[in-house]
């Protein structure tokens, strides 16, 4: 009876649980297991590059000669603070915007770390919608012949509110 409701709830609220879970209740090292998955499902062959700060330059020219091909690359790495911060990138053929736009809306993750600007009097303000260590990610992207999506850490600190002049 209890999940049922919390599952009404959710529903109500638009939220779907599913997709949520799946994504955000897991370090994004994980993450990556479960887009490959993803990209697995709507027909892509997918490798992970492990250690790179984005898809290698020679499998980006693969990709673009094969628009059955993806690559997911994953880094880990340390800031200024001493924490662990991690960042994958997703690649596809430009072709395929639409089967990547697919896997990226299953997850749910939101674009970036801030929510839409609220304009408050003469300022507006923009609020930030995430906790350090929450999966975000950045808007898909596409560039001749590669779509391409980033997920990665939010990051703690900084101004929890924004404010500039109208």
């Amino acid at each position: 009876m209890k999940q049922l409701l919390k599952e009404r709830f959710q529903q109500l609220a638009g939220i779907k649980p599913l997709y949520i879970n799946e994504a955000l209740n897991k370090p994004l090292k994980n993450f990556g297991k479960d887009l490959q998955k993803r990209l697995e499902s709507v027909e892509f062959s997918t490798k992970i590059f492990s250690d790179e700060n984005g898809v290698p330059m020679e499998v980006r020219q693969k990709i673009s000669e094969n628009p059955k091909l993806a690559g997911i690359s994953y880094e880990e790495f340390e800031k200024n603070d001493g924490q662990i911060y991690y960042h994958i990138e997703v690649a596809v053929h430009a072709d395929r915007l639409q089967d990547l736009e697919k896997v990226v809306d299953y997850f749910e993750v939101p674009e970036g770390e801030y929510g839409p600007d609220k304009e408050v009097d003469w300022v507006i303000k923009n609020v930030k919608v995430t906790n350090p260590g929450d999966i975000v990610r950045s808007r898909v992207d596409s560039n001749q012949k590669i779509a391409s999506v980033r997920y990665f850490t939010s990051l703690g600190g900084g101004d929890q509110v924004i404010s500039r002049d109208k």
